[in-house]
């Protein structure tokens, strides 16, 4: 089986996909990535198979500050719906769209594996004819945030001769979930079908290495909590 993976820059994005794709590797299946171009050549330092598309995070968020200024006034509880459909929508799905597609349409993939804030590949998928599921790489989103990024992402559905599919098509099939159910917010019930997902360990090439105080073998009871790029 080919399996495309697809997803937004920063490591907080990948790195939880790492670990199907590599299970993937380990059976046999062939395995390509598209991301930004920094993020590439991480993965093919890691023995992944990579085409860079999009903008990278910085252009990303330049291109946000740019087309929509407005969002310096709006209130911190606000920003993240407000952010989310513009930045992961209006600004970086054309883009990625762009260097995707031609990518692949040469590979023709089986399946499409989409990052969650990664809007392309369900189109992708859609006019290639192969289904595609989502990846977490965090909590569920709320409903309503992503339906709005796929309102604005809708007139490229229709430019390819697609209807514009709900939430951006990304939750047609299945989603692949890896959060603890226990710590999962808000309601699940517009997902037709979950996955639950183990999470692995993984750390690219340069990474750096954990302080000694992480390692160290001393009574005091320690918690070590990751979430990607955000921290709560």
């Amino acid at each position: 089986m080919r399996v495309l993976f697809t997803s937004s820059p920063g490591r907080g994005h990948i790195h939880p996909m790492v670990p199907l794709a590599q299970a993937l590797l380990a059976r046999g299946d062939d395995v390509h990535w598209v991301t930004g171009e920094q993020e590439c050549a991480r993965l093919q330092r890691d023995g992944f198979s990579a085409s860079p598309a999009g903008l990278d995070e910085r252009a990303g968020m330049a291109e946000l500050l740019r087309r929509f200024p407005e969002v310096h006034d709006v209130p911190p509880h606000e920003r993240a719906d407000f952010m989310f459909p513009r930045l992961f929508g209006s600004v970086r799905t054309a883009p990625m769209l762009t260097g995707m597609l031609p990518v692949a349409t040469a590979w023709a993939p089986d399946l499409l594996v989409c990052e969650q804030g990664e809007f392309a590949g369900p189109l992708v998928a859609a006019s290639l004819g192969v289904p595609n599921v989502c990846h977490s790489f965090g909590s569920l989103f709320p409903a309503s945030r992503v339906a709005a990024a796929g309102e604005r992402v809708a007139e490229l559905w229709s430019e390819h001769g697609l209807e514009p599919r709900p939430y951006g098509g990304c939750y047609e099939r299945l989603y692949l979930d890896i959060y603890p159910p226990s710590l999962q917010p808000g309601d699940a019930s517009h997902l037709p079908c979950t996955q639950l997902v183990r999470p692995g360990n993984f750390a690219t090439s340069g990474d750096e290495e954990l302080p000694a105080w992480v390692r160290s073998a001393d009574s005091t009871p320690l918690v070590y909590v990751t979430f990607g790029t955000v921290f709560g």
